[in-house]
């Protein structure tokens, strides 16, 4: 019997996928993954688009909200601050009642209820350049004169003068002006003697109103920079007959505030609320003095 070798000679076969297995098989695992790639890029670029748009709308969303805040703030501090001022409460500060430099300007245009520039003072509104040269001296001659209803009295060019600065913070007016005759300022009558340098003075209208008098007190005081407000409570008080007054808000005697009774003989009124309001504003010169500049009923 003839053996088989140990080794046989065969045709080795391998075996391949067609090419349609195999070309179907490489582009559906192919898509897949393009497909899981495209996804994930989507969702991470979603993600970011939504971060960023929520952190802008944020921002715009808080700044509107400061933004409205800012406005609501500032209205509820206009619609708190007082009536009776025309300038922020930010800006103000209180000077105390019992200011000496207070009272001194205050008292600068001390004009008696006789005085017939009282009523150009105790109007609407007035302003320093509103005055006249003749106003001007009369409000200085009534400063001399401490408001005091006078017959008669004199006083020297030089303390006219000084006064008249004193007040308006001007010397030109009457550092070359020459009185000739006899002139009236206000209410009052003036002869200027050139030899002397001397004015001598005659007040007008003395005795029929001294039975009427004024009210003033200051309610408050404020400073902004170099301007100084002074608030006033004023009335007139008119006599009618025994110890009856009638109380207006001007010698005009535009408005009755009330009337008064003056059963004592002192003339003395404190319903002071019920008085008219003014505002009188100064402003302070280089030398640290404060000079008229208006005066306003409120």
């Amino acid at each position: 019997m003839a053996l088989e070798p140990l080794l046989k000679d065969e045709e080795e076969k391998i075996a391949f996928a067609s090419n349609n297995k195999l070309s179907r098989k490489n582009k559906n695992g192919g898509l897949k993954s393009c497909l899981n790639k495209s996804v994930i890029l989507t969702v991470i670029l979603t993600i970011f688009v939504f971060y960023f748009f929520g952190r802008t709308s944020y921002a715009f969303y808080i700044g509107f909200k400061y933004y409205d805040l800012r406005f609501s703030s500032n209205a509820a501090t206009v619609a708190n601050s007082s009536d009776i001022d025309d300038v922020s409460e930010e800006v103000l500060e209180e000077v105390p009642l019992n200011s000496a430099i207070l009272n001194t300007t205050y008292n600068k245009i001390n004009l008696n209820n006789c005085n017939s520039l009282l009523s150009r003072f105790y109007s609407d509104s007035l302003n320093v350049e509103d005055l006249n040269l003749e106003e001007k001296l009369g409000v200085a001659i009534s400063n001399l004169n401490n408001g005091e209803c006078a017959a008669n009295f004199s006083v020297s060019f030089d303390a006219l003068n000084e006064a008249f600065v004193n007040l308006f913070n001007d010397s030109n007016l009457i550092t070359n002006y020459q009185v000739a005759g006899e002139t009236t300022y206000g209410n009052y009558l003036v002869n200027y003697d050139d030899v002397n340098r001397m004015f001598y003075i005659n007040e007008n209208a003395c005795v029929t109103c001294d039975n009427n008098y004024l009210v003033k007190t200051i309610s408050r005081a404020t400073t902004d920079g170099d301007n100084l407000y002074i608030y006033e409570s004023f009335g007139y008080f008119k006599y009618i007959d025994s110890n009856n007054y009638e109380v207006y808000d001007s010698p005009n005697e535009t408005k009755l505030l009330t009337t008064f009774v003056d059963t004592d003989g002192t003339k003395n009124f404190t319903n002071n609320d019920i008085l008219a309001n003014y505002m009188w504003t100064y402003k302070k010169g280089t030398d640290n003095n404060y000079y008229f500049v208006s005066v306003t009923r409120l």
